[in-house]
């Protein structure tokens, strides 16, 4: 049975020519291949202004970019974060290994 997958790309830049880009992708490419429902999310694409005030923040409209982005994350009941920047390089290539074991490709 497909799962629906949202991928969550986060990277600021928006050029689309980094490591993060590239895990997001290849991520997106190894689920679809197996059947799953893919949706990305790139952040730094999306339209929202900043939150200046605790008032805005309880009571400001929700910006329609966000909105979209909440209502396709909700039904998500599965989360990979993936801060590869942060870890070891073995534990990166542990990181990497996994990703591969479900059937990711590209790395």
């Amino acid at each position: 049975m497909p799962k629906n997958i949202v991928i969550i790309q986060g990277h600021p830049d928006p050029a689309g020519n980094h490591f993060c880009h590239a895990l997001a992708q290849s991520y997106a490419n190894g689920a679809k291949q197996v059947g799953h429902l893919v949706r990305t999310i790139e952040v730094a694409g999306l339209n929202f202004p900043l939150l200046r005030t605790q008032e805005d923040f309880e009571q400001g409209d929700v910006p329609g970019d966000i909105r979209e982005s909440q209502q396709a994350i909700r039904p998500i009941r599965e989360t990979l974060i993936g801060r590869v920047d942060l870890l070891s390089q073995e534990n990166r290539e542990k990181w990497l290994a996994k990703l591969r074991a479900l059937g990711t490709t590209g790395f």
